[in-house]
C-alpha cells in the first residue's frame, strides 16, 4: 500500500512513489495507491473512545477504510513532502490516525523501550 501525501499527482514525490509501485509490481506484488487529496477524512474529535474500543467510533470515512487496508497490507509506504509552514489538513488527519494504528502494532508499545530499541523497529 502506498499513501501519497503530495498535492501534486505529477510532482517528484508522485514520480518516486510510481517507481516504487512499478518495482513492487514487477516482483508480483499488488499495490494500492492512495492520494490524500482524494480522501474524505473527518477530523478527530478527541473523544478517546478508540483507546478502549480499539477503533474509531465516528461515522466511517476514508481514514477508517485505509486503516482496514493497512491491517491487511504487508507494508505501507508514505510519500510526504516536508513542509515547514503549512501542512494540509487531510494529510495531517491521516498521519495522526495511522500513527495510532502503527503504535498499537509496535512490539515496543508500553515497554519503556529506549531510543536504541525503538530504532530497531
Amino acid at each position: 500500500m502506498i499513501i501519497n501525501g503530495s498535492p501534486r499527482k505529477k510532482g517528484l514525490i508522485s514520480q518516486m512513489l510510481g517507481i516504487m509501485r512499478e518495482e513492487a509490481e514487477k516482483h508480483g506484488d499488488t499495490v494500492e495507491m492512495m492520494y490524500t487529496n482524494d480522501l474524505i477524512i473527518k477530523p478527530c474529535t478527541g473523544c478517546m473512545a478508540c483507546r478502549t474500543k480499539g477503533k474509531c467510533v465516528l461515522t466511517e470515512d476514508d481514514s477508517q477504510r485505509i486503516l482496514k487496508m493497512m491491517q491487511q497490507a504487508d507494508a505501507t509506504i508514505y510519500g510526504i513532502r516536508e513542509l515547514t509552514v503549512h501542512n494540509p489538513a487531510r494529510r495531517t488527519f491521516l498521519i495522526n490516525l495511522t500513527w495510532k494504528f502503527n503504535e498499537a502494532r509496535s512490539k515496543y508499545r508500553g515497554s519503556g523501550a529506549g531510543e536504541k530499541q525503538k530504532a530497531r523497529m
